[in-house]
């Protein structure tokens, strides 16, 4: 992720996740995030990119993204954490 500030990562699963305001709206901003975008996907990263608005009236798909991204990208990582513990309960 040479020289690029991001809103979260996900260093093992090499995923990107950005969440956008009004600001990521004009031209410029646009060509300005698709060349970030570029550096990021350059690095091996993907990228995930939300509105606020996506963030705060669906949350749950939002997440919902994340999880199964992460699990296509590293399927064995994900489903060792979400498979429910032995003995738990």
């Amino acid at each position: 992720m040479k020289g690029c500030i991001v809103d979260f990562a996900c260093y093992e699963g090499k995923l990107v996740i950005e969440v956008d305001g009004a600001t990521h709206s004009t031209d410029a901003e646009v060509a300005r995030d698709r060349k970030r975008e570029g550096i990021l996907k350059a690095d091996g990263y993907s990228v995930l990119r939300f509105t606020n608005d996506e963030v705060f009236h669906n949350l749950d798909g939002a997440l919902e993204t994340i999880g199964l991204k992460l699990l296509e990208l590293k399927p064995r990582e994900v489903e060792a954490i979400s498979s429910p513990l032995v003995g738990e309960g």
